[in-house]
């Protein structure tokens, strides 16, 4: 089994931490695409190849970065689509793990939906950035990443889900059927660990960025509103 990670992101700063996390939990490859050109202070391995995408403050070319990823790699079992801010997270610790239990739960499928769980701290809030095993409250949200047989990937008509060749099965950890990018959370083996606030002056920064953030009107109350909620532990 060969298993990639998609990764298109403006913020090198989170890389080394996000690598080495997935490393550990048994990814093969990282596809990793740089909105705006490659830095040139980017660390050169053997397991990542670095792209440059430009994303013209549009989330349609992030789904299309996603596309061109699938359409390049379809000699992999799957690949996972995610953000730097995005952990993938399971019982087991290891990917292949998750994947040979779930279809041997539920047979072959060619997409999984792995649902958000949102972390952050409350008051007092995390001022600053930290390591991200320190991130330990969290909050259920109902949006999915994706991890998709490239193979079976037509399109991105969202960031969250793709369409699959018709037919195809596309299943979250419990066997459903995901229907859309927005579902019935569960998280019981296998989440996505989304430190979207990650600190209180990265999430300033962020707001105060041209691009993504801009185009999608954040404000800095967001911090506390969401931090507020990560009570579970």
């Amino acid at each position: 089994m060969k298993i990639g990670v998609c990764l298109l992101t403006n913020e090198i700063n989170y890389l080394e931490e996000w690598l080495h996390h997935h490393r550990s939990y048994g990814f093969d490859y990282f596809f990793v695409y740089f909105d705006g050109g490659i830095p040139e202070n980017v660390t050169l391995y053997d397991d990542v190849t670095y792209n440059s995408w430009d994303c013209r403050n549009s989330p349609i070319q992030q789904m299309k970065c996603y596309e061109q990823c699938a359409r390049v790699n379809k000699d992999y079992d799957y690949i996972l689509f995610i953000d730097s801010d995005e952990y993938y997270m399971s019982n087991t610790g290891n990917v292949k793990q998750d994947v040979a239990n779930l279809i041997k739960k539920y047979g072959n499928f060619q997409g999984l939906g792995i649902y958000w769980r949102m972390y952050g701290e409350p008051e007092p809030f995390f001022q600053e950035r930290q390591p991200i095993e320190n991130y330990t409250k969290w909050h259920a949200n109902n949006h999915i990443k994706s991890l998709l047989d490239p193979k079976s990937t037509v399109l991105f008509k969202d960031p969250h889900k793709a369409n699959l060749i018709p037919g195809r099965n596309y299943i979250d950890e419990l066997g459903r059927k995901v229907i859309g990018p927005i579902g019935n959370h569960t998280s019981e083996s296998i989440w996505i660990k989304h430190t979207w606030t990650r600190s209180k002056s990265e999430w300033e920064t962020k707001v105060n960025r041209k691009g993504w953030y801009q185009f999608y009107d954040r404000k800095m109350e967001e911090f506390e509103k969401y931090n507020s909620q990560c009570l579970t532990k």
